[in-house]
């Protein structure tokens, strides 16, 4: 079964208290990461989907902008197969989609180990160190 498309929850900042988070429901991975960049980039775009009103069209999507953001805003990405439901702000994600200072999207995979539940698979330091200037 093909992925066909991505949930993703939006933080806007990984350093700052936010509060506000929509999940939404991209159709690829390439459409969410050019959002993750446009918002760490100006604190603001179209909201995709949101689970209250389902699919959206381009031309209805409402414009959200993020008071509180910075280059270390984040996806929390599930992979999305046809017909998923959506997942809970408490489920497990698969990927964490961080935007590199090139500004390229790097998608960190979160992975279970026997001796912890639940990491992100670089330790998880990878946002923390480039925090440091």
């Amino acid at each position: 079964m093909a992925v066909k498309g991505v949930f993703a929850l939006y933080v806007p900042s990984a350093i700052k208290p936010v509060t506000g988070l929509v999940m939404e429901r991209f159709p690829s991975r390439d459409v969410c990461a050019a959002t993750l960049r446009e918002r760490n980039e100006t604190g603001a775009s179209r909201l995709y989907t949101d689970p209250s009103r389902g699919y959206v069209s381009p031309s209805a999507r409402p414009w959200v902008t993020w008071p509180v953001y910075d280059e270390t805003g984040y996806m929390r990405a599930w992979t999305a197969w046809t017909g998923d439901d959506w997942p809970g702000l408490l489920c497990r994600p698969d990927e964490e989609w961080v935007v590199t200072e090139s500004g390229k999207v790097e998608r960190l995979v979160w992975v279970d180990s026997e001796t912890e539940s639940l990491y992100l698979s670089n330790g998880g330091a990878w946002a923390n160190s480039r925090l440091v200037k």
